[in-house]
């Protein structure tokens, strides 16, 4: 008999979390993915749900309470919860509704996280705008001039269209701007984050988020280059970061200048062509370094 009702209470046990997983999904149907701000509550509980995040929608709005959080397995959570401005961090993510210990609970699902590039203390100072993918408009028009151009904001899918884009890291020393340029305009989930204002057909961006997986990909692991005497290995970084031999080079006259960096940037660097000079970076301080060793 004792094996019965511990077998029973198994079973209820697990039916108890399905059903709570099937009103939360809405039978089974995940909802499509919204992206959010994240923070603490400061609330600690002694047993589960407890109330210790709050999301709030990136176009504004009312928080919503979440009880769990729940990352995919990719995602750097140490990068995620570094600072302590929550808006520097976008999460992408569904909130599932479900019961625990007889209490409505919310748990926050993130599939994506994307943190914002450093900024300078002055660019920094006159952050503003609201959050927009970027996309470039590649249809001929009848009439000049042609938007070059889309803004579609998060979640609510308002679109303006723009015949330029502005940001500030482009006058930022080192910074990857193909790099930079292929995240703006690439698609989801890796597709980055724009906060702009739009002002007279111009996307003028204050801040610019990058998902916190990057590269997106594995890049290829480096061939061991067997070049010539007195010829060495020289290298090429693509819009990834990934490094790609670029075949042999006798080293030639190097400048020794050595760009310094911004606040909030490490610097990387590779040989490459003319002559085996070092090729300089500056990559976010929270931008994993590619294996390819």
């Amino acid at each position: 008999m004792k094996n019965i009702f511990i077998f029973l209470l198994f079973c209820c046990l697990i039916c108890s979390f399905v059903f709570g997983e099937l009103e939360a999904d809405d039978n089974n149907k995940k909802p499509t993915p919204k992206y959010y701000f994240l923070k603490s509550t400061g609330i600690v509980c002694v047993k589960a749900p407890c109330p210790s995040w709050e999301v709030t929608p990136t176009e504004g709005g009312a928080s919503i309470t979440v009880h769990e959080l729940k990352f995919a397995k990719n995602i750097n959570e140490s990068v995620v919860f570094e600072g302590k401005f929550a808006v520097d961090v976008i999460h992408r993510g569904i909130l599932v509704n479900g019961i625990v210990d007889k209490e409505k609970s919310v748990r926050f699902e993130v599939d994506n996280s994307y943190r914002v590039l450093p900024l300078n203390p002055q660019d920094q100072s006159t952050r503003s705008g609201r959050y927009y993918h970027v996309d470039r408009i590649m249809a001929k028009c009848k009439k000049e001039p042609c938007p070059n151009f889309s803004a579609t904001e998060l979640n609510t899918g308002k679109q303006q269209l723009a015949n330029k884009l502005m940001e500030p890291y482009s006058n930022y020393l080192g910074v990857d701007q193909a790099w930079l340029n292929s995240k703006i305009l690439t698609q989801e989930p890796v597709k980055a984050i724009v906060q702009a204002n739009i002002f007279e057909g111009t996307i003028i961006g204050k801040a610019i988020y990058v998902n916190i997986v990057d590269p997106s990909i594995s890049c290829p692991p480096l061939p061991i280059v067997d070049c010539i005497q007195n010829y060495v290995p020289v290298f090429k970084r693509d819009s990834d970061r990934c490094l790609h031999t670029d075949g042999c080079v006798k080293p030639g006259f190097c400048t020794l200048s050595i760009p310094v960096c911004q606040d909030g940037y490490r610097l990387t660097q590779f040989r490459s062509k003319p002559n085996a000079c070092p090729s300089y970076h500056c990559d976010a301080w929270f931008l994993s370094t590619p294996k390819q060793f």
